[in-house]
């Protein structure tokens, strides 16, 4: 949800909206690692992917559905997606406060 904040905020119309997500499921899906194994990509895919949050979330679904691992040993994974999760949550206010207020008001100098 933080990263569709994210990208709410950087987007200027309703309009907008509609048609970027019709553009971003089908390269998160692929991103994520759920159809291409995560060591066959090329490297500035799999950086990208680390970015997504699809990426950990298959990842730890994947271990305690298939693998039958308890939740202790995918932590990591979770604790990823609630850094992913504050790192977005952050971009999207700073992009909201860009986007109502302007540099100016973060300049330290009277404009």
């Amino acid at each position: 949800m933080a990263m569709g904040t994210f990208i709410m905020q950087c987007l200027r119309s309703v309009e907008l909206v509609y048609l970027t997500l019709t553009f971003i499921p089908m390269p998160v899906f692929y991103f994520s690692g759920a159809i291409w194994p995560a060591s066959s990509m090329p490297p500035i895919i799999w950086f990208i992917s680390r970015l997504l949050p699809s990426t950990w979330a298959t990842k730890m679904l994947a271990g305690t559905n298939q693998l039958g691992l308890p939740i202790w040993d995918v932590w990591s994974d979770l604790l990823m997606l609630v850094v992913l999760t504050i790192f977005y949550t952050m971009l999207a206010f700073i992009v909201g406060w860009m986007r109502d207020y302007g540099w100016s008001r973060i300049s330290w100098r009277k404009a």
